[in-house]
């Protein structure tokens, strides 16, 4: 329906991969927090998604954003859990004739309108993938076949659908009286989300040297891959995944050398607890 942007790289094209029951989304930037002020560039990135004025709002949403945070965390056993947050700004829906508005060219108008066309699509897509995993789900007790690949937004949610991740909907609600009707059909919507069920458990830890092994082999797969294949969509998607899995060697060698520190810190510690409490004890 749409391009997908990375909008960490000046809106740069991503690619969905839908092969699988979870889109995989190939080419986004990752942008490794470690400390809070690591987050306004995301904060940053955010805030540039394409907004225009239409006839109900100055500066409305023409896009869903999505930020995505991975948390990696070593175990003291010295395995590693991935945790993934998946955060969504879904454009609200709007009516053809608010579409349009403020300034610009009548091309310009056409675009808006096909905008709040696709935002409108996607939205109504949404609620028969999460209608047809409510049903499957009272009726047999599984979730079973969702047709979420019927577009990009119901791939990139398909994890909540499919009961593998724990949501929470926040629905806003226009007071304006002429938007009565919009507002309760948004709380219909948040209703029927609601009603999805959770089938999921904890995720695994997986092992440091599990990890490493798969991204040094997938580095070395994607490097010989590149010195064959032509330039073009192929070739960008092996590029990013050749950045992926180089990120996830310099993360996974990063919390190996902050918990080398944290373990020879809390040994100077004790050590000098133990000298503190020996000298205290001699001197009485």
């Amino acid at each position: 329906m749409g391009d997908n942007l990375d909008l960490l790289d000046g809106k740069s094209t991503v690619y969905l991969d839908k092969r699988d029951k979870v889109g995989k989304l190939y080419g986004a930037t990752e942008h490794r927090v470690e400390r809070p002020e690591d987050l306004l560039p995301v904060f940053a990135a955010a805030n540039s998604r394409t907004t225009c004025a239409t006839g109900a709002h100055d500066a409305s949403s023409r896009s869903h954003c999505f930020v995505v945070l991975t948390l990696w965390r070593l175990l003291p056993e010295g395995g590693v859990r991935m945790s993934r947050f998946q955060f969504a700004d879904l454009a609200g829906s709007e009516r053809q004739s608010d579409s349009t508005g403020g300034e610009g060219s009548a091309a310009d108008q056409m675009r808006k309108v096909f905008e709040g066309l696709v935002t409108n699509f996607t939205l109504l897509m949404l609620t028969q993938v999460v209608e047809v995993a409510t049903r499957n789900q009272k009726e047999t007790g599984r979730t079973g076949h969702v047709p979420v690949r019927r577009c990009d937004l119901t791939m990139l949610l398909s994890n909540a659908v499919y009961g593998r991740a724990l949501m929470a909907c926040v629905v806003t609600v226009s007071q304006a009286p002429r938007n009565g009707t919009k507002g309760w059909l948004a709380t219909q919507w948040g209703e029927k989300l609601s009603a999805l069920r959770l089938g999921s458990r904890v995720r695994p830890a997986e092992s440091v040297a599990s990890i490493l092994a798969r991204a040094r082999s997938g580095v070395r797969e994607c490097e010989a891959a590149l010195r064959k294949i032509n330039p073009g969509k192929f070739a960008r998607i092996r590029q990013a995944l050749l950045r992926r899995h180089r990120h996830e060697l310099e993360v996974v060698e990063l919390l190996m050398a902050a918990d080398g520190s944290a373990s020879r810190g809390a040994g100077k510690r004790a050590g000098a607890e133990m000298a503190g409490g020996a000298a205290a004890d001699g001197s009485s």
